[in-house]
Order: C-alpha cells, then structure tokens, then sequence
C-alpha cells in the first residue's frame, strides 16, 4: 500500500491535479481523523494508510494458528501481563528482559516483575484472571507477602533482583531469547491484555463510583484507568486510546 499511495502521489502531481502540498502525508491523515486511534497511522509508516481490517489479537491467533503454535508460550505470557517484546525477550545485551524468578503471587494475585521498561521504568504487572492458572504452571511463582508500590521502592526491589540475577544475565539465562518471529504480534496481544484488564479493574473498583475519564469512547472511573496504564509500562492514561481501540 505505501508503494501505491506514493505513486499516487507522483501521478497527481505530476498531471497537475494537485500541488505539492496537497500530496498525502501521515500528519494530515491524522489530523483529519482525530480521536479515532482505528484509523491513526504513525509517521514512521508514511505512505501507509493503516489496514481498516486490524486484526484483534483473537483474529490473529486464529488466522496463525500454526504460529501461534510454535510461540505459544511466549505469546501467552504476553496475553497474560501485557508486556512489550523487548520485556519478555532478550534482545539485546544492554536490555534486561524477564527472568525465571520474575513471576510473583501476592494476596491471591499473580504479577511479573520487569526490570526495564519503557523509559527504563521497572513493574509489577498484574496478570489476568483467566490466564492465572495457565501462567502458575508454567513459572510457579514464589509467593511473598507484599510488593512494592512506589516507584522509588520498586526501583530499589529492581536493586536486589539484579544482584540475585547476576550470575543468569551473564549467562543469558533469560525466559525467552530475541530470536523470534518478526511475524508475531506483540502489540495486539497487549491491546487485547488492556481491555481484559479494565473490565477488571471496572468489576473490582466499580465503573462510575469516582472521578469519570473518557478514553476513545470507553467512560469509567479515572482509578481503573491508572491502574491499566501502570501495568502496560505507561506514564500517562491518555495513551490507552491506542488499546481501547477495538
């Protein structure tokens, strides 16, 4: 497609049906559909109009059952605490991915440990219910009694978990390597781990009992959305319009 949209481009211009500055670009793409995250294309892919058959992450398991088959374990890792590709795998030296001892239960719950995520930030990342008892046969996480919950305080349990781990980075003694697919698709597994998780956290704290937020047409309380936004390893909750697409 963006091969196309380029030599439309080229054509139109060139036959005077439009000047240069009304060529198709991603930024006035964007801006004449704004709030609609469907239909929003990133600059990177400019000259691509985004698929408007965007695949959910159930779609996409279906229509790659065979990849999915032979990746499962990494794919439904990520399902279940919506991590980015460089959180669950190893790809490169200076980047710390999840270890074996990642996995935690506390009260009943069950979370993953990432020591580097966006921006350098470490987690706790909640799993989903439904894939709980999935994701406790394949770690058996230790369990412990509290986790932190300030970042200073979880930077600090990022210290001990990287002096515990020493030994395993240098051997590269990680869950997963970075020598996967470039056909599997992170980023809607995560999208789809989004929307589990806020119609959690809707059940649990209740949908409209504070401060409301709207988000790309999704209404609920503004706690709920803070609570997603902290697990995918985001600073704000304006960004889960790119996960509440669907």
């Amino acid at each position: 497609m963006k091969a196309g949209i380029t030599a439309i481009n080229h054509i139109m211009v060139y036959t005077g049906h439009w000047n240069k500055k009304e060529v198709f670009t991603a930024s006035r793409w964007n801006d004449a559909h704004k709030g609609n995250y469907n239909l929003q294309m990133k600059r990177k892919n400019r000259g691509e109009i985004m698929n408007n058959r965007r695949l959910t992450a159930a779609e996409w398991r279906k229509e790659n059952s065979r990849l999915y088959s032979n990746n499962r374990r990494l794919i439904d890792t990520v399902r279940a605490f919506g991590l980015r590709r460089s959180e669950a795998c190893h790809v490169s030296q200076d980047k710390y991915s999840i270890m074996a001892n990642s996995f935690v239960e506390c009260n009943g719950r069950l979370y993953c440990f990432v020591p580097y995520g966006k921006g350098g930030r470490p987690r706790f990342a909640t799993c989903r219910r439904d894939m709980e008892k999935e994701m406790r046969r394949l770690y058996q996480p230790r369990i412990v009694k509290s986790i932190p919950t300030e970042m200073e305080d979880i930077k600090a349990f990022r210290d001990t978990f990287m002096k515990k781990n020493r030994e395993n980075f240098r051997k590269n003694n990680y869950v997963f390597d970075g020598k996967v697919s470039g056909d599997l698709r992170f980023h809607i597994q995560r999208q789809e781990y989004a929307q589990v998780r806020l119609a959690e956290e809707f059940h649990d704290k209740g949908r409209h009992n504070n401060k409301q937020k709207t988000i790309n047409n999704t209404t609920g309380n503004i706690t709920a959305f803070k609570a997603v936004a902290n697990d995918l390893g985001h600073g704000r909750i304006d960004v889960l319009g790119n996960y509440l697409s669907k």
